[in-house]
């Protein structure tokens, strides 16, 4: 799904934003010889609207070309693509979750935390849940000793809801969700493990 936005919007993005200034400054005419001044003008807002969109759809796709979960001897290493938009169960029952859903992403557009990538890193003693449900996995838990450690015992460390749906990883989920429930009941099947301080490309998140 990610691909085919990224290939359709993308597509009509470049189309509008190069087709409509050449018909906006006559540049190019339309097939009857007619100027295309007033729909040149048209498809260059399209472009210009389409533009961050198709951005954004463009920056997800390269920031999932690396794992999103890796698992390790001390616990999990969990890759956040942007900012997670909080759903209300009883507003989607009234009818009005979608809109305020759309309005938010649309603000973090805005003010870039779309694009932002956040590394977490949480032991196992740290994992409080996970979740596996219809085809999406919800990890929960709390970096507790990295945030004691980086900030001192009185600061209340960050509680993390990630979720992944169908279509976040190669794998189905409910594979991923019995992978990481295996190595979090089995502390000897984790020795086997590589240990994330091996890893020289790992950086704290709190750092």
């Amino acid at each position: 799904i990610l691909w085919a936005c990224t290939l359709i919007i993308g597509q009509a993005t470049c189309l509008c934003c190069i087709l409509g200034p050449l018909f906006w400054l006559d540049i190019l005419k339309r097939a009857d010889g007619q100027p295309g001044s007033f729909g040149g003008i048209h498809m260059t807002v399209i472009g210009s609207l389409l533009m961050p969109v198709a951005i954004m759809f463009a920056f997800q796709l390269f920031a999932r070309q690396w794992p999103m979960i890796r698992i390790y001897k001390e616990g999990l290493q969990i890759r956040e693509i942007g900012t997670p938009i909080p759903t209300d169960p009883v507003l989607n029952v009234i009818g009005i979750g979608i809109f305020i859903v759309i309005l938010v992403a649309i603000w973090h557009l805005i003010t870039l935390q779309t694009f932002r990538v956040k590394t977490i890193h949480l032991r196992w003693e740290e994992i409080t849940n996970i979740m596996q449900n219809t085809g999406t996995l919800g990890i929960v838990g709390s970096p507790i000793r990295e945030t004691r450690e980086t900030f001192g015992n009185d600061v209340v460390p960050p509680t993390y809801i990630l979720s992944y749906g169908p279509d976040s990883f190669g794998l189905a989920t409910d594979q991923v969700s019995e992978t990481i429930q295996h190595y979090r009941r089995s502390e000897s099947a984790r020795q086997s493990l590589r240990s994330w301080d091996d890893d020289f490309s790992l950086y704290r998140s709190f750092e």
